[in-house]
C-alpha cells in the first residue's frame, strides 16, 4: 500500500462507465476518489464484504487518468494467478435509492466455471460479457411503464391491476422516485434542498399528490421531489397546495413550537420540473386541496 505499489486493480477505459463517476481531478485533489460497496468471492474463503476505493491517478495531473480500484482486495489479489479470470458485476441501477454493490468473484484457470465463461471471451483481456450485455432490469421496465404513463393523457387514480407481484410494485415505486427526483432536478420542491452523498445517492424522496392509499397513479404529474421533512410533513396534511402551485400550511403549525420552521414557506411557490408538461396535473392538486380543507375544518 506504499508510495508505488499500489493494491489493486487497473479498469480500463472502455469498462469506466461501468462504475460510478468520479469527480474531475484538480491541483488540490489530483486523484479524485470515492468508496464502493463490494463483495469479494474466490473459492478459497468464505465470500467477504468490504469497502474499496474507486479512484483516477493522475501523478499530481502530469499524466491522463489511470483508473483502478485500490484497497481491502487482498482475499482477490493473494489467490489470483496469471491468465485467472475476474468476475464483476453489479446490482440493479438505482441512482437515487442507494450506491450499487459490486461483486468480484475470481475465477481460477482450469475450474468448470472458469472454462463456462471462457467461451464468452474468447481472446478478449477484458471487456463486457455479451450474453447479458443487453439485458434490461425490472427497474428500466417500471421506468418506461411510468415514462409512457406521464405521457398519456392524465388519470389520477390506478386500480393497481398491473401490480402483479409484490416485488414489482416495489420495483415500480423505485422507477417512479428516480424519475420524479430527476424531473426536480434532485432537490427538493418546497425547499429546494437534500442531502447528497458523492455517490450520488440522496434523501429525497417521491411524494405521491394523490396517496398509494387512494389509489394515486404512478405518474410524474402525481408525483413531487421532496426531502424527508417535507414529505413527512406533506403526508401528513402540514403543508398544502393550491392550484397556483402556492403552498399553505396547516393551522396547528403554529400552535407547535417544533413545527414553526414550515412557517416560512406559507403562501410560497413551489420549485418548478424541469419540463413544464411534467407540472403537477390539475387534477391531483384538487384532490389534494379538498383533502386538506376537509382534514383541518374538522379540526
Amino acid at each position: 500500500m506504499g508510495a508505488g505499489h499500489q493494491a489493486g486493480f487497473l479498469i480500463p477505459t472502455e469498462l469506466r462507465s461501468f462504475f460510478p463517476p468520479l469527480p474531475e481531478a484538480t491541483i488540490e485533489n489530483p486523484a479524485p476518489s470515492i468508496l464502493i460497496d463490494a463483495i469479494l468471492i474466490s473459492d478459497q474463503t468464505q465470500p467477504v464484504r468490504v469497502i474499496t476505493r474507486w479512484q483516477a491517478q493522475t501523478w499530481y495531473n502530469q499524466r491522463s487518468p489511470e483508473t483502478r480500484l485500490t484497497g481491502e482486495l487482498e482475499i482477490i489479489r493473494k489467490y489470483s494467478c496469471e491468465g485467472d479470470l475476474l468476475l464483476i458485476e453489479k446490482s440493479e441501477e438505482d441512482i437515487y435509492f442507494q450506491p450499487p454493490v459490486y461483486r468480484m468473484t475470481l475465477l481460477s484457470r482450469g475450474t468448470q466455471i472458469f472454462d463456462e465463461f471462457l467461451g464468452g471471451i474468447g481472446n478478449k483481456k477484458w471487456g463486457f460479457l455479451s450474453r447479458w450485455s443487453h439485458a434490461v432490469s425490472e427497474i428500466q421496465e417500471e421506468s418506461y411503464f411510468v415514462r409512457e404513463k406521464s405521457a398519456a393523457p392524465f388519470q389520477a387514480f390506478d386500480d393497481d391491476s398491473s401490480y402483479v407481484r409484490r416485488g414489482r410494485r416495489y420495483k415500480r415505486a423505485r422507477a417512479f422516485r428516480n424519475l420524479v427526483i430527476e424531473e426536480y432536478g434532485g432537490r427538493c420542491a418546497i425547499c429546494g434542498c437534500g442531502l447528497r452523498l458523492s455517490s450520488g445517492a440522496t434523501e429525497l424522496e417521491a411524494a405521491h399528490v394523490i396517496p398509494k392509499f387512494a389509489k394515486g397513479v404512478d405518474d410524474v404529474r402525481n408525483g413531487l421531489a421532496l426531502c424527508r421533512t417535507h414529505h413527512w410533513a406533506f403526508d401528513n396534511w402540514l403543508i398544502g397546495i393550491l392550484p397556483n402551485g402556492i403552498l399553505r400550511i396547516a393551522p396547528i403549525v403554529s400552535t407547535l413550537p417544533q413545527n414553526v420552521s414550515l412557517l416560512n414557506y406559507d403562501g410560497k411557490h413551489l420549485f418548478p420540473p424541469k419540463n413544464e408538461q411534467n407540472a403537477v396535473h390539475l387534477d391531483a392538486i384538487l384532490w389534494s386541496e379538498r383533502k386538506f380543507n376537509e382534514i383541518w375544518q374538522r379540526g
